[in-house]
């Protein structure tokens, strides 16, 4: 083996021609060698550890590593070994090891870690119990036991025209989103290589909803509310009356519910709300008699909206959407139309602005929320009081006035 007498240069490395197999030795940093092959490549390698037991690992091609950053890298290793007694090859073959066993793993492992290690930790509730729910309905079924490093983007599209066709186009997107959110956090955590949703457009071309319903489409849901399980009718007349968001309304807990001198209130706690505020939500008369009339059936198991089969609280509407829908005419009809509608018929009716804000817990901007502490409460219950009659006129077949009750 030829060995340099001085330290290595750029000049003498390019000059040095194929045809053997030999190697450099750099005298400007310990161990550090080039190695040259037959066919002119050149490999950057570093000797370490005692002379007894000496190791040898390489760690870089010329001149994509050139000698300064060789050297460099050299030095750094070096100095792992002798501060911290660390070993670059046994470092190397664990993460082989490591990379061997994470090509193995499966979706549903990875989906498990992103649970556990990311959604739970940084997520609200409802959001990491929602990232779970679409994850075991439906991904799992189809890629859980498949190795995550060898699904591939036919395979996500494949996944999300099926999605499409049965549950529509908005699922398909929002579960586009989630299955790229486990594999970049797979990604991060050097538990997968590549992201196959990276790049992978949206199938579906989302427009902002402006639904809202009629007198008429209300009063055909309402009596088609009867038909579903009481809890579940509840819900929907519920978003309509409080006009709040779904989600938020399938989270009322009994415990949740006060009374005082001004009437009866339902108050979200800050974790249960979309904007991570509390929130405090004033109940008129129509709502409050609908909640009480779950209290025989559900008051036991905590939740105002408990499953009759389970006692566990309802989690979502699609099903009973998808009836009403079929059963209804409404094509693309969801639970945030009522919503929508509620605080539409409200501005209609001369509902301040700010005040409808207010009762639908809107996000306000930063200073506003700084400066502006005042609850609303007896604009809101106004509002409620107001959205309730509506509903009653619209159940009855009365025209709307354009008088609107105060106070």
């Amino acid at each position: 083996m030829r060995r340099s007498s001085a330290s290595l240069s750029d000049l003498q490395i390019r000059t040095e021609s194929k045809g053997t197999r030999f190697e450099l030795v750099d005298s400007a940093v310990p161990g550090l060698g080039l190695r040259v092959l037959p066919s002119g490549r050149k490999f950057w390698f570093l000797r370490y550890g005692p002379r007894a037991g000496r190791r040898r690992i390489t760690f870089g091609e010329y001149p994509a590593l050139s000698l300064a950053k060789a050297r460099d890298k050299a030095r750094e290793l070096l100095a792992g070994v002798k501060i911290h007694d660390r070993d670059p090859m046994a470092e190397r073959k664990a993460e082989r090891v490591a990379r061997r066993k994470a090509r193995s793993e499966t979706f549903e492992a990875l989906s498990a870690f992103y649970l556990e290690e990311h959604a739970k930790r940084n997520k609200r509730l409802r959001a990491w119990k929602e990232d779970e729910r679409k994850l075991r309905v439906e991904v799992l079924p189809v890629w859980g036991s498949r190795p995550a490093a060898e699904i591939r983007r036919t395979d996500v599209r494949e996944l999300l025209e099926r999605i499409a066709r049965e549950r529509g186009g908005v699922c398909a997107n929002r579960t586009r989103a989630l299955v790229s959110r486990v594999f970049s956090f797979g990604m991060e955590k050097e538990r997968v290589e590549t992201n196959p949703v990276h790049g992978f457009k949206r199938l579906h071309a989302e427009k902002p909803r402006e639904r809202v319903l009629s007198e008429d489409e209300i009063q055909a849901l309402w009596s088609l509310f009867d038909r579903l399980q009481p809890a579940v009718a509840a819900a929907w007349r519920l978003i309509v009356l409080t006009a709040q968001r779904p989600g938020e309304v399938l989270s009322m807990r009994w415990c949740d519910l006060e009374r005082d001198s001004r009437g009866w209130w339902w108050n979200l706690p800050a974790e249960l709300t979309k904007t991570n505020r509390a929130h405090r939500v004033p109940l008129s008369p129509q709502a409050l008699a609908i909640i009480e009339a779950l209290r025989p059936l559900t008051e036991s198991t905590g939740w105002v909206l408990a499953s009759r089969a389970d006692g566990k609280r309802l989690t979502w509407l699609s099903h009973s959407a998808a009836r009403l829908r079929e059963w209804s005419g409404l094509e693309h009809f969801t639970p945030h139309d009522l919503r929508r509608t509620a605080a539409t018929w409200l501005g209609r009716s001369g509902v301040r602005p700010d005040t409808i804000d207010q009762l639908l817990n809107h996000a306000t901007g930063r200073i506003s929320r700084t400066y502006n502490r005042a609850g609303y409460d007896a604009e809101k219950r106004q509002a409620v009081i107001l959205l309730g009659d509506l509903v009653d006129g619209a159940l009855a077949g009365e025209e709307r006035s354009n008088v609107v009750r105060i106070g």
